[in-house]
């Protein structure tokens, strides 16, 4: 399951009502943002696993900014919501996903070390019987 625009935008308004920053989007940014874990160039699927998705997701959101402000904290919450959608979770502290969110922004880190960084820190989500 993928996210979509409007999905996006929900996440990014939440965290904007929670702590606080200016709105505003940059419309066909959010198209490439909610597209790129799916992304196909010429039949060639460049992100082929779950967490390669993920990472595309947040890579893309941070990096691309399709907001006005609140993009580290959207890109990191989208692809939690992202991965819950599929079954996984990001385990990680508050330190720790600024870090990465940081690390991101600051051009440190690409799609393959966020895919790493995910491969640490995100745990299949544990299944309610009911």
């Amino acid at each position: 399951m993928y996210l979509i625009k409007e999905e996006l935008v929900n996440i990014h308004d939440a965290i904007l009502s929670e702590s606080g920053g200016d709105s505003g989007i940059y419309g066909g940014l959010i198209d490439l943002c909610v597209e790129s874990p799916q992304r196909e160039v010429y039949g060639y699927e460049p992100h082929k696993t779950l967490l390669e998705k993920a990472a595309a997701l947040m890579y893309n959101v941070n990096t691309l900014h399709p907001f006005v402000d609140g993009n580290k904290r959207t890109a990191y919450v989208a692809t939690n919501v992202f991965l819950e959608l599929n079954g996984y979770t990001i385990v990680a502290t508050k330190e720790e996903g600024v870090e990465i969110a940081l690390e991101i922004a600051n051009g440190n880190m690409d799609v393959n070390d966020i895919t790493s960084w995910l491969e640490e820190h995100t745990r299949e989500s544990p299944t309610i019987d009911i």
